[in-house]
């Protein structure tokens, strides 16, 4: 019995590693040189604060060395040609930490839920290997792709112009903050 319950938590484990290890995430590692932990937090914070409409709806918590919030990103998903053309806006949530050390910041944004906000999104390769491998005919499969190659160069697109945002905020000194 020990030697099932063993095996059993081993495939699990290794399942769920290999699950995790697909889903989408993005991390950057910024130099903050000279700041302390709390002024990157504190400077973070502020960025936040004006850069998320519903502020307090996204705010998880925050301390010295710690901010994590729970905002979603827009997209414009376009399928289809001709008569089935259509456009859909999605909307997707993910958790963003920006974790503090004396000079440097690192900044995570993972747990990417679909437009339904309960489906992980799985990074690129996986897919296009799920659209590559489905039943779907040629051409729909051209499709699929090239609608979900948009999609998430959406998705790269904005998270790239957050990583800038954040990273502007941190540096630039607010007034009288180093009298």
């Amino acid at each position: 019995m020990r030697l099932i319950y063993l095996l059993f938590t081993l495939i699990l484990t290794t399942f769920s590693e290999n699950a995790h290890s697909q889903l989408l995430e993005y991390q950057k590692v910024i130099e903050a040189p000279g700041l302390r932990p709390a002024i990157i937090i504190e400077r973070a914070n502020k960025w936040a604060a004006t850069s998320f409409t519903a502020y307090q709806a996204v705010f998880q918590f925050k301390d010295t060395t710690t901010l994590s919030l729970t905002p979603a990103l827009e997209t414009v998903y376009t399928g289809g040609k001709g008569m089935n053309f259509h456009t859909a806006n999605h909307q997707y949530k993910y958790n963003l930490t920006i974790e503090a050390k004396q000079g440097r910041l690192r900044v995570t944004l993972d747990n990417f839920r679909g437009p339904n906000s309960t489906t992980a999104v799985v990074v690129r390769d996986v897919m296009m290997k799920s659209v590559t491998d489905s039943q779907l005919s040629q051409k729909w499969k051209k499709l699929q792709t090239e609608s979900w190659n948009r999609e998430y160069d959406q998705i790269d697109k904005e998270v790239s112009r957050i990583m800038l945002q954040l990273e502007a905020a941190v540096k630039v000194a607010g007034k009288n903050e180093d009298w």
